[in-house]
This record gives structure tokens, sequence and C-alpha cells, in this order.
């Protein structure tokens, strides 16, 4: 599931109406923060270094220390989505609430290939607020699942 939420972050954030900062962390973000902070761009040369990370390399966020804020947490009970700002507009709820129920389906069934969408995975359950909801935010839904994602620092 976190995967899913690195892989799609531009359009999660979108979606969820909050960007990822350090209250809600990817670990894509976190890492260029950490290597940003080492100064690592003053040696570049000029270059625009890259790095690859590959699906299973990331470690599972715990909900507490570093990892606190990060976007997906796993407690001992539960899995913690943190990336949805605040609302009372009873529509979007439940268009989150069914966002993250189409998310934790596919993580679920694990059949996720180069050749999946976001639109395969959120609208792989019946939903009556998300088709809406993800119209109004202009979402790229064409966006193709990856087992790999280059990070630029």
């Amino acid at each position: 599931m976190d995967w899913i939420f690195q892989i799609y972050q531009s359009e999660i954030e979108k979606l969820s109406q909050r960007p990822y900062t350090q209250y809600c962390a990817s670990k894509v973000w976190r890492m260029q923060q950490i290597l940003n902070g080492m100064r690592f761009t003053d040696l570049n040369f000029g270059l625009s270094p890259r790095v690859t990370l590959e699906k299973g390399e990331l470690t599972v966020s715990q909900g507490s220390g570093p990892t606190h804020h990060d976007a997906v947490i796993q407690t001992p009970r539960t899995i913690e989505v943190r990336t949805f700002r605040s609302t009372i507009v009873v529509k979007e709820i439940l268009a989150t609430i069914e966002f993250c129920r189409a998310i934790a389906h596919a993580a679920r069934n694990k059949k996720l290939t180069k050749d999946t969408t976001l639109r395969d995975i959120i609208f792989c359950k019946d939903c009556n607020y998300l088709p809406d909801f993800v119209t109004k935010k202009k979402l790229d839904l064409d966006k193709k699942f990856a087992n790999k994602l280059e990070v630029k620092l």
C-alpha cells in the first residue's frame, strides 16, 4: 500500500488536498530532505543526481520516532493513512473512504503490473462519490504503476 502512495504521490497530493511535507512525509520526500541536508547538491558539479528505488526496498513506517509523520504507517493493529486534509464536506469524506478502500483492495490482491494504471487501481471497486471527486481534481488516471521509482536529489 505504501508503494502505491510513493508511485502516485503527485496524484494523491491533488486528491488529498495536502502536499507531502514533514507532517505527511513520503519516503521520497524524506530521502530528498536528508540528502539535501548533507549538502550533497553543493558537490554535484552541475549534475542532476538520481537514485532508483525498487519495490520492496522501502521499510515499513511504524508510527514512532522519525517515521511518526509518514503518509502511510503500519501499527500493530492498523494501517494509518495520514495524507488527507480535514474536511466537513460529506461527499469528500465518502470519496476519501472509497479511495482508501480501493487502494487497500489493490494492495491486498497484489496483481499490479507495469500495465496497471491509477484508473485501474482506484476504480476496481464500485464507488458512488470518488468519480466526481477525481474529475474535479483533474488527476492523471493513466499514469502507469511501476516497480521502480526514480528519485531526483
